[in-house]
């Protein structure tokens, strides 16, 4: 599990808790692949993490047996759904709308519509 202090000593401000418990958090561009190498080594399997950034959005899915490293992209859409949808238990029906999916994190759909607006609606 990450605690608290490995993502301050990076420079990143925990913003807050969702209700599912999950860390709200704005991570700065320099501090971004030191918080994925700390994800991609402690994250627990059979989960993920997604990281909205302002041109990109990535996601890290860490397998019983692998982690895969994902950029969202048009080609990769399908895939990445079928992973939020395996991991998080949702309907494909749901997860395909990634746009939409993300966006049910309150702390999501600001910065959704602000950076991707055509996805978003």
């Amino acid at each position: 599990e990450i605690e608290d202090e490995e993502l301050m000593e990076l420079g990143i401000i925990i913003t807050g808790i969702s209700d599912s418990g999950s860390r709200k958090l704005q991570i700065p561009d320099d501090s971004l692949e030191k918080y994925k190498e700390l994800i991609r080594l402690k994250m627990n399997k059979g989960f993920w993490n997604d990281i909205i950034g302002t041109d990109e959005i990535i996601f890290i899915f860490k397998l019983e047996d692998e982690i895969i490293e994902m950029v969202l992209t048009e080609d990769n859409r399908l895939k990445i759904a079928k992973l939020c949808s395996e991991l998080n238990g949702d309907p494909i029906e749901n997860t395909s709308q990634i746009f939409r999916y993300l966006a049910g994190n309150d702390f999501y759909s600001g910065f959704l519509r602000q950076f991707y607006p055509q996805e978003y609606n």
